[in-house]
């Protein structure tokens, strides 16, 4: 496993931050001028970026719409060139057998690839309504309600 070498110091490792201070030499640098013939969205294509917000939440919404599914956190989505890739945490009963978690997970990644610009998802089942004890942090629960 490459990432057990680091294991003890994998989550000691600050979150690296960028943040312009010196504006007067970052203004005097060197530019691109280009005119007409620099277009910025076939650059922007070769950037990893999120998603828009309206292609995230019609994701969210057909996630939450899969049935079997109770809720959802930690939606992670990254766009490259024309196609997406997502991560998911699904929120099943937790009196369901493993097969049928699974099955779920399988309904909800196809529904997504179906209807979205998403290259692949990435489905991970965790209880509903059950501690999760493999997050540090609190759950905030979706903004959207679900379609009865």
């Amino acid at each position: 496993m490459p990432n057990k070498h680091n294991e003890k110091r994998r989550h000691h490792i600050p979150k690296m931050k960028f943040k312009v201070t010196n504006w007067a030499e970052y203004d005097a640098g060197p530019t691109i001028d280009m005119g007409d013939a620099f277009q910025v969205t076939p650059l922007l294509d070769q950037i990893d970026a999120r998603i828009g917000e309206i292609e995230f939440s019609a994701i969210l919404e057909t996630l939450l719409k899969t049935h079997g599914v109770n809720g959802m956190h930690d939606l992670r989505t990254r766009k490259m060139e024309d196609m997406n890739i997502a991560d998911v945490h699904l929120e099943v009963e937790a009196s369901l057998t493993v097969e049928a978690g699974h099955d779920i997970a399988v309904d909800a990644r196809r529904r997504v690839l179906e209807r979205h610009p998403v290259f692949n998802l990435m489905a991970h089942i965790d209880l509903w309504r059950r501690p999760d004890l493999d997050h540090e942090s609190e759950l905030r629960p979706c903004s959207l309600e679900r379609a009865g």
